[in-house]
This record gives structure tokens, sequence and C-alpha cells, in this order.
């Protein structure tokens, strides 16, 4: 659990954080992890490196991404 401290936020701003945080430690996975994260690909899941792909590069709310990503997974 991450649980920065920000003063005088709002929920916005506490999801404009949460959102930056998703994005960079997708990029960080994607820069210092692909070998493990292709292992993951090979052996469980055959789209994770699209999806942190599409996390990391885009500029679109992630709350929307996060909503269907989470959708998809508990179908």
């Amino acid at each position: 659990m991450v649980e920065p401290e920000i003063a005088f936020a709002d929920l916005q701003d506490d999801m404009n954080c949460a959102e930056a945080y998703v994005k960079y430690t997708c990029k960080w996975l994607l820069e210092k992890c692909l070998d493990d994260m292709e292992f993951m690909a090979k052996s469980y899941d055959k789209g994770c490196i699209n999806r942190l792909k599409m996390v990391a590069s885009t500029n679109a709310n992630l709350s929307i991404l996060l909503y269907l990503t989470s959708w998809m997974i508990f179908k």
C-alpha cells in the first residue's frame, strides 16, 4: 500500500498521484524487469506485456483503463 503525504489534496489530486504511480510502475517493470515479464507472458499471461505498455504509454484517464482491466479479470 502506498500512502503519500499530500497536504491539502482533494480526491482528484489523489487520483492523479495514484495514476502517475501506476504509470511509473508499469514503465519501471518494462525497463528493469523485461526478462521476468517475458517469462510471465510465456508461462501465465500472454497479454501482460501489452497491457503494461498500454498503461505506461497512455495519456488517457487511467481510471477507465483500470476499470476495464479489472472487469476483464473478474468477469
